[in-house]
């Protein structure tokens, strides 16, 4: 992975870390936890997205296949 030094980056990116140093600060803990639960938040909203979408598709096309038919589909039964 490249490793982006300071100067190449932007404003935004400079306020961030400088705004999750500070929360790390405060709350006793350490920038490396703050950024592994807010990775962990975003994992966990994409995954929403996307079960939200997988189950917008499913209302539009509500059929489904059963494990019995699935199983013989791979010749599993």
């Amino acid at each position: 992975m490249k490793t982006i030094s300071v100067s190449e980056m932007g404003t935004d990116e400079k306020n961030l870390i400088i705004t999750i140093k500070n929360y790390a600060k405060v709350s006793g803990t350490t920038s490396k936890k703050i950024v592994k639960e807010i990775t962990e938040d975003l994992e966990d909203l994409i995954d929403a997205k996307i079960a939200e979408k997988a189950y917008q598709e499913h209302l539009k096309n509500p059929k489904t296949t059963s494990h019995e038919e699935v199983m013989r589909e791979f010749g599993l039964k």
